[in-house]
């Protein structure tokens, strides 16, 4: 024999539900052939026979209506466990909070949490946005678990982990007057006044390509 399983239990149940072979098999998208075989093998799996046949019509035989208390017992209970399972399972699921800047959130994050899901399927994650001085306070106020923001934090409190850096280029055309002027070009970036129109040094003529 090969063993009971849940599958030729539950046809069992739909059909005396049902009153019918056909309906049955209609409700469990099966052919009325393979739901025949199910309670075949069913019934040599017990060594007696269910149902008693009437031409068209079937009914429970006095050994099926003793089988049948224990089958929806048997059922009931396995919907039970996988619904105690799922519960347990969602409670254990692990939660991570993420706070990050608009740009990140846009560009960068959804490429990494794709990966990560991958790897980490049962983390839920959440994501909130904001400027980095308000991802900051999220941070300090254990609203989010970790923050992804563009300036390292002065405050040593938090452990930080640098993951890009970005490649700014400057580019301009060849009859602008910063075209080929790389020198003049550093200087200017560099100077701490650079924002200050009176303090923008003046450009010499180009002498190079950048």
């Amino acid at each position: 024999m090969s063993g009971l399983n849940l599958d030729q239990l539950e046809a069992f149940s739909v059909i005396v539900r049902e009153k019918s072979f056909s309906k049955a098999a209609e409700m469990m998208h099966l052919t009325q052939s393979a739901l025949s075989i199910r309670i075949s093998k069913l019934e040599a799996e017990i060594e007696t026979d269910l149902f008693i046949r009437d031409g068209r019509t079937i009914r429970l035989s006095k050994y099926g209506e003793l089988y049948l208390p224990f089958v929806q017992r048997i059922l009931a209970l396995t919907q039970e466990s996988k619904m105690m399972l799922h519960q347990a399972m969602n409670e254990e699921k692990l939660h991570l909070h993420i706070g990050t800047t608009s740009r990140i959130a846009t560009y960068l994050l959804p490429s990494l949490l794709e990966q990560f899901q991958n790897v980490m399927p049962q983390v839920d994650i959440s994501i909130q946005t904001g400027l980095s001085e308000e991802v900051l306070e999220m941070l300090h106020d254990y609203t989010i678990h970790i923050a992804l923001i563009n300036d390292p934090p002065e405050d040593e409190r938090w452990d930080k982990l640098l993951l890009f850096r970005d490649r700014i280029l400057l580019i301009s055309s060849p009859d602008h007057p910063l075209y080929g002027n790389i020198a003049v070009i550093n200087n200017f970036l560099l100077t701490p006044c650079m924002a200050c129109p009176s303090s923008m040094p003046k450009i010499p003529p180009p002498t190079s390509v950048l």
